[in-house]
């Protein structure tokens, strides 16, 4: 199956049969999946749809990559998480506006907020007084992800010169 070409020059990928918008977002997922497996986390799932309602009137429709719940040592639930992931953002893009809305919209309705996973960020190495404040899930995705060889996109013959 060939995939259209996004606007952000993201490629779609599939993986274990899954379709992804991205490969961050294959990858994050496989992050999950096995952080599930761990124990870390249950009820895992993606492209969660919620509509979105205001006012008792349904404005939209917003998908948010991954909703899980996260848990403790004992494996009692800790909190319900929602979680978006981004390669980059565009402060004045509209479209970041937009799902900047639809995730407030998310939180206002259900109380839930939507975790925006950056790719630069979560590849960033931490201190020891930051790690520390990371839940157990977030501390072991972020480490393989550090772990993980950077993927680079080959440049451009434009670009080169």
């Amino acid at each position: 199956m060939q995939f259209k070409r996004s606007k952000y020059k993201n490629t779609r990928v599939k993986v274990d049969g899954e379709s992804f918008h991205s490969q961050w977002e294959a990858d994050y997922w496989m992050l999950l999946v096995e952080a599930q497996r761990e124990g870390l986390i249950e009820r895992l799932e993606k492209q969660v749809r919620y509509p979105l309602i205001v006012s008792g009137v349904k404005v939209g429709m917003s998908i948010i990559d991954f909703r899980f719940i996260e848990l403790n040592e004992d494996g009692k639930q800790v909190r319900h998480r929602l979680q978006d992931t981004k390669g980059y953002i565009q402060p004045s893009s509209p479209n970041t506006q937009l799902w900047k809305l639809k995730h407030k919209i998310i939180h206002a309705m259900c109380g839930l907020e939507v975790e925006v996973i950056l790719k630069k960020e979560m590849r960033r190495i931490l201190d020891d007084e930051e790690d520390q404040s990371l839940s157990p899930v977030d501390r072991s995705i972020r480490a393989k992800l550090v772990a993980m060889p950077a993927r680079r996109k080959p440049r451009r013959e434009a670009d080169i010169l």
